[in-house]
């Protein structure tokens, strides 16, 4: 390591450093970690409400809160894992790292993206709420396949 490198660490020492990193990948790791619990959830809700379709509704909207909580489960780790984000740039700068590459435009950010599919498997369970309560009311053969008595 050069001297202005190791100036760098004048500022902050390197098990500050070292330490801030860690951190920074593992909230990282978390909120990857959510996100596929946050698959696994969804898949199984939606086996659920379509096999035990007499309880579809609150199976729904179970599957709902659950989407939400692990969402702000997702934010929160975002925010722990940025906290220090300007400082550990600051260090990284004169080094030539950077921790986050730029996204080509805000649509295309992770954090954008991730929203997105959140708001959208919210927004799935809600339709398929309405769509059982629907059936059960009206009598379309177009929505057969969300009554209770399909097959028997």
């Amino acid at each position: 390591m050069s001297e202005e490198q190791q100036d760098v660490f004048k500022e902050l020492p390197e098990a500050v450093y070292a330490y801030l990193t860690a951190n920074y990948l593992h909230q990282d790791q978390l909120s990857w970690g959510r996100t596929q619990l946050l698959v696994a959830i969804e898949a199984g809700t939606l086996a659920a409400a379509f096999s035990l379709r007499p309880l579809a509704v609150p199976i729904l909207l179970f599957g709902v809160f659950l989407v939400l909580a692990i969402w702000r489960l997702v934010e929160r780790d975002w925010e722990v894992r940025d906290q220090d984000l300007d400082l550990l740039d600051k260090v990284n700068k004169p080094l030539g790292i950077r921790m986050i590459k730029t996204p080509r435009n805000k649509l295309w950010c992770g954090s954008v993206i991730l929203r997105a599919v959140f708001i959208g498997l919210i927004a799935l369970n809600i339709l398929l709420t309405g769509l059982f309560v629907l059936a059960s009311f009206c009598e379309c053969k177009a929505l057969d396949v969300f009554r209770s008595n399909v097959g028997g």
